[in-house]
């Protein structure tokens, strides 16, 4: 199954165990393959590979530093930093550089990015592009909620300043959902 992946084909096999409390039955998801070291083999293999790739052009990954200079260049720093300071607080998020642009991935896994931001001085703002499908896989949200908090499920080119700066706050607005809907089950229980 490992091998799949090379083609961008993720199966996960989910074993769900029934168990009784209290006269309901709660289902235990368990995943059992792709085992938790095969998917840090296949993460470590990936970042190796993209480090060959970067280093056999010539051009070495770009720092969040040298990023923030260029969106600074074509004046639009400020809201690709509030992008960046946005996703920086939520331990969910993890962001890493690659050749000229910023992944925002989750940190569960960082082989899949949920967005990509870049500074883009040719077309005078930043460039984000959001992933719906690795959203949806990895926070359980949906098409209709994704595009209303983040925006279609599209490249965008030219994002001014002011709209770099409101999708930095629908980005926290959306994780900080995503958290609450994520306790509420045990808190529920609890009260029970």
């Amino acid at each position: 199954m490992l091998w799949l992946r090379g083609f961008d084909l993720d199966i996960t096999c989910v074993r769900i165990t029934p168990h009784r409390l209290d006269n309901k039955i709660v289902l235990v998801p368990e995943k059992i393959i792709p085992l938790r070291e095969s998917e840090q083999y296949i993460t470590g293999i990936q970042e190796k590979e993209e480090e060959r790739q970067v280093s056999t052009k010539g051009k070495p990954a770009a720092t969040l530093e040298e990023l923030q200079a260029r969106a600074d260049q074509s004046g639009t720093g400020e809201g690709f930093r509030a992008i960046l300071q946005a996703a920086e607080k939520h331990p969910e998020l993890s962001l890493r550089t690659k050749s000229h642009v910023v992944r925002i991935a989750p940190s569960s896994n960082r082989i899949y990015s949920l967005c990509v931001i870049k500074p883009s001085s040719s077309v005078g703002g930043v460039s984000i592009n959001v992933y719906s499908e690795i959203w949806a896989k990895f926070f359980d949200v949906d098409k209709a909620t994704l595009a209303e908090m983040l925006g279609p499920d599209r490249y965008r080119e030219g994002v001014t300043h002011e709209e770099a700066k409101e999708f930095s706050v629908n980005l926290d607005r959306l994780v900080e959902a995503i958290k609450q809907r994520a306790e509420e089950p045990a808190g529920k229980e609890a009260q029970e």
